[in-house]
């Protein structure tokens, strides 16, 4: 009798996971289907006329659209990942942190990185800006064109990037992808996105703050400083 009360707790345990994994995928899935619609209402916007790739598993889902601004020279592509735990996402970039890191110790030739952090219409967006190099094996020698990329942070499990290849800016693309995102409600918080830094929390972005320090509570101006400053 005992033996028989476990194995029924075994199976219910067992229909419980598979039910939850099963609500996992249909919620990733009908993520990806949303990202997806956005990405393309974006392309259409900019008069972009490139390619939509999907690739989903339990591990990560991601929509790309790639697309040559000119043949050989320069390119955009416009991502957007969700990752199936908190865990997957933390290998993953783990795991590209090290390889980036790696390649800088085995090549010379590899420049840094510089990374900024930028608020585009009350959201958070990091920029990172990779310089042209000779990338040189003891094999071959491959020109690495410069790469820009903008990156904003959705939710622990969602994000979206647009990288562009050999030179292009690419905020006027993420401004455009933002406001498609947004369209869909796809960006947290009130307003829209990931709360842009506010140091002193009086409601105006650090970035654009010229009184950092200003007493909890006081009233201030759009510039962030007390009435009367």
């Amino acid at each position: 009798m005992k033996k028989s009360k476990v194995i029924s707790l075994v199976l219910l345990f067992s229909l419980l996971v598979s039910a939850l994994m099963v609500c996992s995928l249909l919620s990733v899935a009908a993520q990806i289907e949303d990202y997806k619609k956005a990405i393309l209402e974006t392309a259409q916007s900019l008069q972009l006329d490139g390619t939509l790739n999907v690739s989903e598993s339990e591990e990560m889902s991601e929509v790309t659209y790639s697309q040559f601004l000119i043949e050989g020279e320069t390119s955009i592509v416009i991502q957007c990942v969700v990752y199936g735990t908190e865990e997957v996402r933390d290998g993953i970039l783990a795991l590209g942190a090290a390889m980036a890191e790696a390649a800088k110790e085995m090549y010379d030739s590899v420049p840094a990185t510089n990374t900024e952090t930028h608020t585009i219409q009350g959201i958070t967006v990091i920029e990172q800006d990779t310089p042209a190099y000779l990338y040189e094996t003891v094999m071959y020698s491959v020109e690495m064109p410069q790469v820009r990329s903008m990156y904003v942070e959705l939710s622990p499990l969602a994000s979206c990037s647009v990288s562009t290849y050999g030179g292009p800016d690419p905020k006027p693309y993420m401004v455009a992808l933002l406001e498609h995102l947004q369209d869909a409600d796809l960006l947290p918080g009130e307003g829209g996105g990931i709360p842009a830094p506010d140091s002193d929390s009086d409601g105006v972005p650090d970035d654009i703050d010229r009184c950092p320090d200003t007493p909890v509570g006081a009233a201030v101006d759009d510039k962030g400083c007390s009435a009367g400053a």
